[in-house]
């Protein structure tokens, strides 16, 4: 499980890669935004049933869908994908499930986008 003060840790190791505190959380590199904190809608709760994490949800850019779709399926227990981010290179993390390793990859990979 890590704590949102975690995931700041995590993000602060990258280099580029600024935290941005408004509503949410959202992280930022050159301008533009590469994570944010998603809660997920009622849509979003509805849509994934039983299997919708309790806990903060990540959402974090991929490169492209295939790259997103790899990391669905390379880490099902803590990345994953909702109706509402169909077609968009984002992968949804749980945090109450997630590896440091996982999140601190992810949060690299989009940095250098």
């Amino acid at each position: 499980m890590l704590s949102w003060t975690e995931v700041e840790s995590i993000a602060g190791q990258i280099d580029g890669l600024q935290l941005f505190e408004g509503a949410q959380r959202s992280w930022i590199v050159n301008g533009k935004t590469a994570a944010w904190e998603r809660p997920l809608s009622k849509k979003d709760l509805a849509a994934l049933g039983a299997s919708a994490p309790n806990g903060p949800v990540l959402a974090i850019h991929t490169v492209d869908l295939p790259t997103k779709l790899a990391w669905i399926e390379t880490e099902p227990d803590s990345c994953f994908d909702s109706p509402h981010f169909k077609g968009y290179p984002a992968v949804l993390v749980n945090l109450d499930t997630a590896d440091a390793q996982v999140v601190f990859e992810l949060l690299a990979e989009a940095a250098d986008l």
